[in-house]
């Protein structure tokens, strides 16, 4: 992420002022890393930012995410969404993983429910929340609060975009990105798209901001053209070998965080 500009630096500290110690309550909501995240996503309009950013807190919650990462969940359902988190990039960010075209919602959807898989991605998104504290260990600079993600879309079919379930909970999901994760994205690069891929990123694509979108890079299966893009952002040990890296994950009944790694300094 960009460093603050002196613009941005009187906006956050404008913002900041809004919200009571109560609302702010320890020094990462106070941050001027925390907060401009929400200033950037309603470009600078601080009435949008503030409201944002209360309706995510109302969220958050409701939902009691303080706990989500500690939630447990089947085996199988690692299995039929599978990601890995906690590696780094060239830059020191975190590392994102995402085989999306294994990921069988509508399976999941069906057998253990909406519900099972609402929380499943609400602890996949603080995971990353609490990857990315762990990158930054205290610093004060922008360049490690955002993440560089890979989305396999191998295996991605006709009959997961037709299970009308099945895309709604991944709407849902994006949508949940959009509202309460913002401005974590440096960039994404999705490889293997298949043919059917444009009607899903149709789909989809509206509920991202412009912002995120431009940061998207979409490649087909020719590993030729995706492959020299994804040794450019990340080492060869920091990436799994769906991906073109060397890196091995735990089996799938183990969490997906690589605790253990140590953040790049």
């Amino acid at each position: 992420m960009a460093e603050l500009t002196n613009e941005e630096v009187e906006l956050v500290d404008q913002f900041r002022k809004r919200f009571d110690d109560n609302v702010l309550n320890d020094d990462e909501h106070r941050s001027d890393q925390f907060l401009i995240r929400w200033v950037r996503a309603r470009n600078g309009n601080l009435d949008a930012a503030e409201t944002m950013l209360q309706e995510s807190f109302r969220w958050r919650k409701e939902h009691d995410l303080s706990s989500a990462v500690r939630q447990e969940f089947p085996p199988i359902l690692h299995q039929l969404a599978p990601y890995h988190i906690g590696r780094r990039d060239r830059q020191g960010r975190l590392v994102v993983e995402v085989d999306f075209g294994k990921w069988d919602i509508r399976k999941i959807v069906s057998t253990l429910g909406e519900t099972e898989f609402f929380n499943y991605t609400n602890k996949f998104f603080e995971e990353i929340m609490l990857e990315i504290a762990k990158c930054r260990m205290g610093e004060k600079s922008m360049a490690k609060t955002q993440i560089t993600v890979f989305i396999d879309f191998s295996g991605y079919s006709y009959s997961q975009l037709l299970n009308v379930r099945g895309v709604q909970s991944t709407i849902n999901m994006a949508g949940k990105y959009e509202a309460h994760y913002p401005e974590i994205l440096a960039v994404g690069v999705i490889i293997n798209a298949p043919t059917v891929f444009s009607m899903f990123y149709s789909l989809v694509k509206p509920l991202l901001p412009v912002e995120t979108v431009a940061k998207l890079q979409i490649y087909g299966s020719d590993r030729s053209t995706w492959e020299p893009v994804v040794d450019a952002l990340v080492e060869k040990d920091q990436v799994g070998v769906g991906y073109g890296g060397t890196a091995t994950r735990p089996p799938p009944q183990t969490p997906t965080t690589a605790e253990s790694t140590t953040p790049t300094q």
